[in-house]
């Protein structure tokens, strides 16, 4: 990439995030001017990995391709996007589409590249909406192909998850593989989720091997980053809150269930990766290379406060079965992506710290 001067430039961005932008423009793992002059589209943005990935396309767009890179976002909520956005770039940085992807598409759509990751992605919110979590995989992303299809779109990114594996995390064996899946109980209210990303998964490879879609999808293990939804009641981000504020971390078991955590910059970088060069109809796992149990991720983050801070066990269990993963363990295996030469490379002790600081930055999603 070409040497940059920040001056004069319109965004206002926190080191911890220009850091962030500046290690995936320096990886020698894609030629980013494959973007210039495209057209991207964004579903979703207004979620957490959709927010970032788009936050780096303005910077591109703005630092090296003199604004020659044309981004359409289709948000439900306009003016949440825009209160976001604000803090950081002007408005008219992209095009700001509404609409319910399950209903229709905006018209005037035009695109080179997709990153579709419209979805509910938080456990209570596949209790309360599952129709509207199983629509948005099903009808939403039958809609967004049709629209890649006749843009004779160049790449199209679904985002999907590691919960269509289904409960083969038993904490005991080999990290799973992409091909290995057990069956999803549809009766199940939180399934909703998993079952509509593996339907997604479905459209995309049939409208590859049909029409010839390049359709590509990544399985994200638990991602982290600094643009998280304050109400996200997931454990990895009420440590964060909990250090940041100087509140105790309080678990609602032993700690002793395991999961893979993946820094948001290291995961972009891999997301881009399967865009361009990943084989159509395949999905990838998106994880880091080793398992951390809830309570050791706990002791880092508490760590990482600035006040003296304590983890304390409750003595009942409270978390329900309904929203929770019942996994022990959670490693992906990323033997497939690592052959497009991607390697995670950010650890939870840094990853944690630039959320801690941004958070204590004041950036604040209502």
């Amino acid at each position: 990439m070409k040497n940059t001067s920040f001056e004069n430039k319109s965004f206002h961005l926190p080191k911890c995030i220009i850091d962030d932008f500046e290690f995936l423009r320096e990886s020698n793992l894609l030629d980013w001017s494959r973007f210039e002059k495209k057209r991207f589209l964004i579903t979703g943005a207004n979620g957490s990995i959709a927010f970032y990935l788009l936050l780096f396309l303005i910077y591109l767009k703005e630092v090296d391709f003199d604004d020659s890179l044309h981004i359409q976002v289709v948000v439900r909520d306009k003016q949440r996007f825009i209160r976001k956005l604000s803090q950081f770039f002007p408005e008219d940085s992209v095009e700001i589409l509404v609409s319910d992807l399950s209903k229709e598409l905006p018209e005037n759509l035009e695109s080179d590249f997709i990153l579709h990751a419209a979805n509910n992605a938080v456990p209570n919110k596949f209790i309360t909406d599952p129709v509207g979590t199983l629509a948005t995989n099903l009808v939403g992303t039958q809609h967004v192909l049709e629209h890649a299809y006749k843009s004779n779109c160049q790449g199209i990114l679904f985002f999907s998850s590691g919960e269509v594996n289904g409960d083969v995390f038993d904490g005991d064996g080999d990290p799973v593989g992409e091909m290995d899946l057990a069956a999803l109980e549809p009766s199940v209210a939180r399934n909703s989720y998993a079952i509509g990303k593996l339907a997604g998964e479905a459209l995309c490879n049939a409208w590859s091997i049909q029409h010839g879609v390049p359709a590509k999808i990544v399985r994200p293990s638990h991602t982290y980053g600094p643009f998280f939804d304050a109400q996200d009641s997931r454990a990895m981000f009420y440590f964060a809150r909990s250090a940041v504020e100087g509140n105790d971390i309080s678990l609602n078991s032993n700690g002793a269930a395991r999961r893979s955590f993946c820094y948001i910059a290291d995961a972009a970088l891999a997301y881009f990766l399967v865009l361009l060069e990943g084989k159509p109809g395949t999905a990838y796992n998106v994880s880091n290379s080793y398992e951390t149990s809830i309570f050791d991720l706990a002791k880092t983050i508490a760590d990482l406060s600035l006040e003296n801070i304590q983890i304390k066990i409750n003595d009942v269990h409270q978390n329900s079965a309904i929203t929770s993963s019942r996994a022990s363990g959670g490693q992906l295996s990323i033997e497939r992506i690592r052959q497009l030469g991607w390697e995670p490379t950010i650890s939870e002790k840094v990853g944690f710290q630039k959320v801690m600081d941004f958070l204590a930055g004041k950036y604040n999603d209502q």
